[in-house]
């Protein structure tokens, strides 16, 4: 069985010494004290290289363009 991970979504996408690498992060459940929204955490790092990056891009437009149909 391939691992599974959750993620809200990427919390921050940078180019660095030539890798492209994506911050996944997820929202803790209930609010904090104070009764606000609690901030994003990172929880996984993701890193592509550029190449490898631009394939997912394409996988992913594939995706988006199915759900909008």
């Amino acid at each position: 069985m391939v691992p599974q991970i959750y993620a809200d979504g990427f919390s921050n996408i940078t180019f660095v010494n030539g890798m492209v690498r994506i911050d996944l992060a997820s929202t803790p459940p209930g609010p904090t004290q104070g009764g606000s929204v609690p901030a994003a955490e990172v929880h996984h790092r993701i890193i592509l290289t550029p190449r490898a990056f631009l394939q997912s891009m394409g996988m992913m437009q594939d995706l988006m363009n199915k759900l909008m149909e």
